[in-house]
């Protein structure tokens, strides 16, 4: 069964305005700023949209932003360690190779 949405509806309204909010934080940086805005734009949007629907796509985009700092956490570590094995011969190049196989496995972990 499909839904129709019609212009002026909430739920036409709550995906355009899930939208521009995901233009506007989508970017992910790893400042205090720029979380506190995350949350305080978030919030806003929850409130607004005030629904099941509402919630949930706050909830999505807040899981979404989560997750790609998670990950460009986790390649800035690999890298250093990569980098690490380069430069000073202290880890072998066979581990920083293994530390990049492994880089998915840490990330799925941490979401448990």
């Amino acid at each position: 069964m499909t839904k129709e949405l019609k212009a002026g509806s909430e739920d036409f309204e709550a995906f355009g305005d899930i939208y521009t909010l995901y233009k506007e934080i989508g970017g992910v940086e790893e400042s205090d700023d720029y979380w506190k805005e995350c949350i305080v734009k978030i919030d806003a949007f929850a409130e607004k949209h005030d629904t099941t629907l509402g919630r949930e796509l706050a909830l999505a985009i807040m899981g979404v932003i989560t997750q790609e700092s998670k990950e460009q956490r986790y390649a800035r570590l690999i890298t250093f360690l990569a980098y690490e094995a380069m430069k000073d011969r202290k880890l072998s190049h066979e581990f920083a190779r293994q530390a990049i196989l492994c880089e998915s496995k840490w990330i799925k972990e941490d979401d448990k």
